[in-house]
């Protein structure tokens, strides 16, 4: 399969659960901040959420994770992992990207 991205948005550019302060929101780490996939922030979202299945149900259920931001993310999230970081989510990433 060979995605497409047919629409760009601004994006935060790693928006994970470390990112967003609460009760009264707030966003934390902008310095990724630019253009990407639509969906990238959610399908961020999603994709550090796939050791907590239910999270990853109630991202889906709530926003708009489109299978090229997911790829992307994936892909990203896959490379950074090549270079140690979460190494706990490599192969739930993997089975991920399998299930397309």
């Amino acid at each position: 399969m060979n995605p497409v991205v047919r629409e760009w948005e601004t994006v935060h550019g790693d928006l994970h659960w470390a990112n967003l302060m609460g009760p009264k929101f707030g966003l934390l780490d902008r310095e990724s901040w630019g253009r990407g996939p639509a969906g990238t922030d959610a399908a961020t979202l999603l994709n550090y959420s796939l050791l907590v299945p239910q999270t990853v149900e109630r991202v889906r259920d709530t926003t708009d994770a489109g299978l090229p931001a997911q790829f992307y993310v994936a892909a990203r999230l896959l490379h950074r992992a090549d270079r140690g970081d979460h190494p706990d989510l490599v192969a739930p990433l993997r089975r991920h990207a399998d299930s397309w």
